[in-house]
């Protein structure tokens, strides 16, 4: 599949274009030549061949002067069901993010189901806790008033609803917050293409082995390669994070074929020792991207601040 290409034109390059219309009406030229322009025009479109993402001037992660791998956690959908479950799943949260291993954690909680006050609660809980710690917070758009309520660094964004990327932005300046951490999943390369559209701050790509927590009505599974070769489709600064089913035992893989970072679920909130399972996926995850900086590989920073 042929990459997906637009050129764009640094914002500074229009500034200069319209300081030459209004210096060609006046007696003294302009010190930038029409010429010159062309070239930095050309030379800016050509170099930009991939989809392009993040640079929006959205926040981004407070790990971003951290080199890859990275590491994100996402909540179990039941977390906010009743209040001895938000409280279990917080513990858990505080534990992994004391190890400062974790980059990011998503609160996808399943709405039909949630109380709300727990739903805020819990956003309230990871906004206070993943202060000093490099960690940044993203909330799934379901939960958009709660997210800006709370003051979330971010909202991660459905595969089918990417659409609602501009108004939620809006919603940030609205409320005087700055502008919001955008991520999205993306289950093919062409879903991920059309999700850089949007210039994203990260993505989620998988499914890449099979899990309980979603879609457990898979058959076929997108598989480990998958962030690998989205990583190839996006900018550089747009990290890759693969998802669906990582654990201990399988997490190098992905990192292995280009992916920035893995996302977690069962292996940390199911694990009996989460310091040491967080602890131990950042090893893993940190080997495997360093072998696989020896042999080929791909450079996905996250977005500089």
């Amino acid at each position: 599949m042929a990459p997906f290409k637009r050129a764009l034109v640094p914002s500074w390059l229009l500034v200069v274009a319209l300081v030459l219309t209004v210096n060609l009406g006046r007696s003294k030229p302009s010190c930038i030549s029409c010429e010159a322009l062309s070239i930095m025009m050309i030379s800016s479109s050509s170099t930009n061949t991939k989809a392009s993402t993040g640079s929006f001037g959205s926040r981004s992660f407070a790990a971003s002067k951290k080199p890859p791998p990275y590491l994100a956690l996402i909540t179990p959908r039941n977390t906010c069901d009743n209040q001895q479950r938000l409280e279990g799943i917080c513990s858990k949260l505080q534990e992994a993010l004391d190890t400062h291993h974790v980059d990011l954690v998503s609160v996808r909680i399943t709405k039909a189901t949630a109380n709300p006050k727990l739903v805020l609660e819990l956003i309230q809980f990871l906004v206070q806790q993943s202060k000093n710690k490099k960690c940044s917070v993203v909330v799934l758009q379901d939960w958009l008033d709660l997210a800006i309520q709370a003051e979330a660094q971010g909202i991660h964004i459905k595969e089918g609803c990417r659409g609602e990327i501009p108004l939620i932005r809006q919603r940030y300046q609205e409320a005087n917050l700055p502008p919001p951490l955008i991520g999205s999943t993306a289950h093919s390369v062409d879903s991920a293409v059309e999700a850089a559209s949007f210039r994203p701050d990260y993505l989620f790509a998988g499914s890449c082995y099979f899990s309980g927590d979603s879609h457990p009505e898979k058959s076929i599974l997108e598989g480990p390669l998958l962030p690998g070769l989205v990583a190839k489709e996006v900018d550089a600064g747009c990290p890759v994070f693969a998802i669906g089913g990582i654990e201990i035992s399988n997490c190098q893989e992905p990192i292995l074929h280009g992916a920035s970072g893995a996302t977690a679920i069962r292996a940390v909130f199911q694990a009996n020792n989460v310091a040491e399972s967080v602890n131990e996926l950042h090893s893993s995850l940190l080997e495997a991207y360093n072998n696989g900086v020896q042999s080929h590989r791909h450079k996905h920073p996250l977005p500089a601040q």
